[in-house]
């Protein structure tokens, strides 16, 4: 059965699915990292960079959802590149112990391993944490400039009278679900063309007066209707 929700929709639940992926995978490589944990979760990583290298969330038309996915991938990139230096560091210090003929039958402290955690970042960690904020810093830019950009004006003033009478009927609680839109341009369209063939051009503004809203026309001639 084909999805009917929209795609913003869609991609706004698959974007959340890959941040709670990335989350639970970082607890885990925390966990493996300071021994708590046994086995290295190398297999829940490759199917997460797998999924995540076949999503089309980067091409999205939408740019919030572009700047917030490519944001998510610099972050995991960042974890990816002190997961493999903190296990580099493991393994050289095995290599060491082997070197010297003394191997440790526990693992060093945690108090040792978090030091190894907390170490200056690598050549490659930097790179990783420049592109992401260069990455970052574009992205926000062409945000800024999608959000700020002026909206064209409205062609269809009579959609903007429409508007304003739902919300003044709504204020003063009353249904506007039975009068749609398209009827109502209908009635206001009908009293134009009645008035442009006397040589009037009539606008249209809401009024509200005792709990009543009304489409009030401006013209030569005064009159009140309700749609």
């Amino acid at each position: 059965m084909a999805d009917k929700r929209d795609l913003a929709t869609i991609q706004k639940e698959e974007l959340e699915k890959f941040r709670i992926r990335i989350e639970q995978l970082r607890r885990k490589y925390d966990q493996y990292l300071l021994g708590h944990e046994k086995i290295e979760p190398s297999r829940e990583r490759e199917q997460l960079e797998i999924q995540l290298k076949k999503s089309k969330l980067i091409l999205t038309p939408y740019s919030v959802i572009r700047f917030r996915f490519q944001n998510l991938m610099a972050g995991y990139r960042t974890h990816s590149a002190r997961w493999d230096r903190v296990q580099r560091n493991r393994e050289l210090d095995l290599v060491r112990e082997i070197r010297s003929g003394v191997i440790a039958d526990d693992p060093p402290p945690i108090s040792a391993r978090e030091e190894v955690a907390k170490a200056p970042l690598s050549a490659e960690e930097k790179v990783a944490a420049s592109e992401r904020l260069s990455s970052t810093a574009a992205e926000a830019k062409e945000l800024a400039a999608a959000l700020t950009q002026p909206k064209p004006p409205a062609k269809d003033k009579l959609r903007t009278v429409y508007d304003n009478w739902v919300q003044a009927k709504k204020t003063a609680g009353q249904d506007a679900a039975g009068v749609g839109y398209e009827r109502f341009k209908a009635r206001l369209e009908q009293q134009q063309e009645k008035a442009a063939k006397q040589g009037i051009d009539l606008s249209f503004h809401v009024t509200v007066q005792e709990g009543k809203v009304t489409v009030t026309p401006k013209s030569q001639k005064k009159s009140t209707t309700e749609p």
